[in-house]
């Protein structure tokens, strides 16, 4: 079979494959080879460009393509808050939204979006912004936690629905971990943690254990060690840091599990 005569699904399927990076673990698009199969045949030069611009910086402001934009990073200031209250409600079809947090709370004219994937890169510790995003954002199952946190939950706010992925950057207090995963026993499938988890973390992160399948730890210690033992049903384990001294890195979980 020619590559002209590839049924257009299939050639979807193979660009969606193609999206990311594979040489490296990061979220970086691979550019690169999307751009050289819009260039191959004619029939993959829309498919390829509808990709190529599913992340466009904001400088950028293509009408036409707000309906192919799946990421959509921004620095929330109070100037640009009619900008992402515009851009919410255009990009009808918005998979992941990364913020960077200018303003202490959520301005109430931000629309609420039916994105998947919330990425919290920065905000003031004392901010309870993240609670209004998880409120404003619903269909959130994939959250990551950029930055440090200490603002407890507000008594009236509902903890988020059930989480598929939970990344920290920076350890979180045992009220606020615990309120983020009221809803996610059971569901909670992949957990990264690039700071030293408390001991409280420990406690809190261990019933969710046995259903966690991706374990992702930047430095190893006696509490990551104890989570660790608690992933019964682990298949993949990721350290990335290894340690001088601590605890011994012994005895995964399941004879399936892969450590990289």
């Amino acid at each position: 079979m020619s590559i002209s005569s590839l049924p257009p699904e299939l050639v979807l399927i193979i660009f969606e494959r193609l999206y990311y990076r594979t040489d490296q673990w990061t979220r970086e698009l691979d550019y690169a080879t999307l751009a050289a199969c819009s260039l191959t045949q004619h029939s993959w030069y829309f498919p390829a460009q509808r990709l190529l611009f599913r992340h466009i910086p904001k400088c950028v402001r293509p009408i036409c393509l707000f309906d192919d934009i799946r990421i959509l990073d921004v620095i929330l200031t109070p100037e640009f808050v009619p900008d992402l209250a515009f851009l919410l409600a255009n990009c009808t079809r918005l998979y992941e939204l990364g913020l960077t947090a200018r303003v202490f709370t959520l301005p109430p004219s931000v629309p609420s979006a039916n994105i998947r994937a919330l990425r919290l890169v920065e905000c003031s510790v004392q901010s309870p912004i993240l609670y209004g995003l998880l409120a404003l954002f619903p269909a959130v199952r994939f959250l990551t936690i950029d930055t440090e946190i200490v603002a407890l939950p507000p008594p009236a706010a509902a903890p988020p629905p059930a989480l598929y992925e939970l990344v920290l950057k920076r350890s979180l207090s045992a009220d606020i971990l615990t309120w983020i995963l009221a809803n996610s026993l059971g569901s909670l499938r992949i957990l990264e943690l690039k700071d030293l988890p408390s001991t409280d973390m420990k406690d809190i992160l261990g019933p969710h254990g046995p259903y966690i399948h991706s374990l992702r730890i930047f430095r190893f210690s006696n509490n990551a060690a104890s989570i660790l033992r608690s992933c019964v049903n682990l298949k993949e384990f990721v350290l990335s840091s290894l340690p001088v001294m601590g605890p011994p890195l012994v005895k995964l979980p399941s004879p399936s599990s892969t450590l990289v």
